[in-house]
């Protein structure tokens, strides 16, 4: 060896952090410092890439051999591996790197292989490093084609998105023969967040709130933020409307786990993404002008805008039309009068108490008998389910003793499973104690809507105004406000006069049950909603 004299470096490497814990390292290195020493080279740096792959160069340890022996050059005149494919498994990057050493006046050794500088040993070296390529394309490939597979199959090869739990584990070299399941903390706030957001009314940046407040933060132990919602509306998304996209072949398939979404909610999600479709509009809201968009001109009908004048005393302020052809542009109202007034309106549209007990009342009955049909329905969901589930497991065992072909296990096993997804049970709804607290909390705050109005904040009322006076209310400073179109449970009292029992005749209705019952669930909900 025309080096001798000089020291050598031995690297090491595993593909696989599993082998780190075996002897494939330890034994990499027994064997690199045995070579070199029958040699007598004396061992000056050893370099172990504990599972990292060999298909690229970029590796830590690999580089820092590297640039030790750029450093060392005139101490150092080998590099031994074990193998030719620890050192690279890409034919260019193995001359590459070969040519760098070369330069160095550093010879590349094999501790297993007879490589050199003689032409024969030169020509054994490019077979080698050109198989050691040849087989990380046939393992690719191979593992290309199984996760290609997986896809056609409805099986994520990868990990899921935020809100399923993986099935099989990657670590344990588990390969995945089972859809991911939803996660039962994390899918239900994934899937409120994603629907909110179809509905106009939350932008990206809410979305963040929204999840913190439904607990995010806490389930996943790391903070929200707006890169996570990004994920979910842009990458995630088909996969949460039950598609996936195989990136070999470019086809898109049914995915075999439960959607969160559908696809039409897809659609309009990435609609209200590209501002194709009209968002709801915010409602412009200030502490100072609580009723701005409440009150209406008693002449126009438009909304009135509020502004404040500075005097002697402070400041002062007033609400006031602001449409230029209405007779009373521009004419002020006093905040402090209008604001009085109106506390007094709803003091005299609030129904008697007993009105709405027995309103609630007959509201919990017709709840008790849907949820009576709803759990018939349930039970018969579920006896068909399991029949198709078996129907399912024949098709499989059929297809594994060779009974079908591939194409027509594909057809029937997804013939099966569409029967399942049209059989799944629906989701129950919540249990009779969460609607009596949802109606307790709903008329608690309409017996006294007087005092929540003081108490609320800009952004509470604008949300409470829309169930109380949907079209807001006109008010006339010389005779008051005039009668509004009202809610369902307000219009069954009157607003003038001294307050009226209610007439609870027109709840013998279904259509007016579950608009009343609607509208109390309404109330309730702002309880959620109202921080964000």
């Amino acid at each position: 060896m025309s080096n001798t004299g000089k020291g050598g470096v031995i690297y090491c490497r595993v593909s696989d952090t599993k082998q780190v814990e075996g002897t494939s390292l330890a034994s990499q290195e027994r064997q690199g410092r045995e070579f070199l020493a029958k040699r007598n080279i004396e061992v000056v740096g050893v370099f172990v890439d504990k599972g990292e792959s060999a298909k690229t160069a970029n590796r830590v340890e690999f580089l820092r051999a590297l640039d030790f022996c750029r450093k060392n050059k005139r101490a150092i005149g080998y590099f031994a591996v074990w193998k030719l494919d620890r050192f690279a498994r890409n034919t260019e990057d193995h001359f590459l790197v070969r040519q760098q050493l070369r330069a160095l006046g550093i010879s590349l050794l094999s501790v297993t292989e007879p490589i050199g500088d003689s032409p024969s040993e030169k020509f054994l070296e490019t077979l080698l490093a050109a198989s050691a390529e040849f087989d990380n394309s046939i393992r690719k490939q191979r593992c290309v084609d199984g996760m290609s597979e997986r896809i056609d199959q409805g099986i994520y090869p990868w990990k899921p998105p935020i809100g399923y739990l993986p099935q099989g584990s990657s670590a344990r070299g588990e390969k995945k023969r089972e859809p991911d399941t939803p996660d039962p903390v994390l899918f239900p706030m994934i899937q409120r967040a994603l629907l909110a957001y179809k509905s106009g009314a939350y932008t990206q940046s809410d979305l963040v709130s929204l999840l913190q407040d439904e607990g995010l933060d806490a389930a996943r132990g790391i903070k929200t933020r707006p890169q996570l919602i990004d994920r979910l509306l842009g990458q995630y998304l088909r996969f949460y409307a039950g598609l996936l996209d195989n990136p070999w072949t470019g086809k898109a398939t049914t995915g075999r786990h439960v959607p969160m979404i559908t696809q039409a909610d897809m659609q309009e999600i990435m609609l209200v993404r590209k501002g194709k479709k009209r968002a709801i509009k915010r409602e412009r809201r200030s502490e100072d002008f609580r009723l701005r968009r409440t009150l209406r001109c008693i002449e126009c009908g438009t909304f009135l805008t509020g502004s404040a004048a500075r005097g002697r005393g402070g400041r002062y302020y007033y609400y006031h039309c602001f449409a230029k052809l209405c007779e009373r542009y521009g004419r002020s109202i006093r905040r402090g009068d209008v604001e009085t007034s109106f506390v007094a309106f709803l003091a005299r549209l609030t129904p008697s108490s007993d009105a709405l007990d027995v309103a609630a009342s007959q509201i919990r009955v017709e709840w008790q008998r849907r949820m009576a049909g709803a759990a018939q329905r349930q039970r018969d969901a579920e006896k068909t389910l399991m029949a198709l589930k078996a129907r399912r497991d024949k098709i499989f065992e059929a297809y594994e003793q060779g009974d079908y072909s591939k194409e027509l296990f594909k057809e029937r096993r997804d013939a099966v499973e569409r029967e399942m997804a049209a059989a799944t049970p629906a989701e129950q709804a919540g249990s009779e104690a969460t609607l009596d607290g949802a109606l307790d909390f709903a008329l608690s705050t309409i017996r006294s809507l007087p005092v929540a109005f003081e108490a609320m904040t800009a952004v509470e009322w604008a949300r409470f105004q829309k169930i109380v006076l949907p079209d807001g209310i006109q008010y006339d400073p010389d005779v008051g406000f005039r009668t509004p179109r009202l809610s369902v449970v307000y219009g069954l009292s009157s607003p003038e006069g001294d307050k009226k029992s209610l007439d609870v005749h027109p709840l013998g209705t279904d259509s007016n049950h579950e608009e009343l019952e609607e509208e109390l669930r309404a109330w309730s909900d702002l309880r959620r909603v109202s921080a964000v």
